[in-house]
């Protein structure tokens, strides 16, 4: 099981995904292209692809951090009836979780 957590810097409109071990403490980093946040709402659906943004200590092709500066996923996140889930591939599984807003956090399961 991983553990991702979800930030929203309402302010620059930028969503960051940081992918979590199973304890949701420590950073898992991934040699993903992009993580996904699918959106589903009135029986319409979108998809958001945030890009990988690789901080100073992780190695080359790897990294647990994920962003994306769109204001239309932050609308999104906030939206009532929305349906939002995080879908992230890691060692050729997928992964997904409903990306909960209000708590930050995402639980991604085989």
């Amino acid at each position: 099981i991983y553990h991702a957590e979800l930030l929203h810097d309402e302010k620059s409109q930028t969503i960051t995904v940081h992918v979590l071990d199973g304890t949701a403490k420590n950073e898992v980093p991934i040699p993903a292209k992009f993580v996904r946040i699918n959106i589903k709402r009135a029986g319409k659906g979108e998809q958001f692809q945030l890009k990988p943004a690789p901080q100073k200590h992780e190695t080359q092709g790897k990294t647990a951090r994920f962003t994306l500066k769109d204001g239309t996923l932050c609308d999104r996140l906030h939206a009532e009836g929305i349906d939002a889930r995080l879908v992230v591939e890691i060692e050729g599984k997928s992964y997904s979780g409903r990306a909960a807003h209000s708590h930050h956090h995402a639980h991604a399961q085989p």
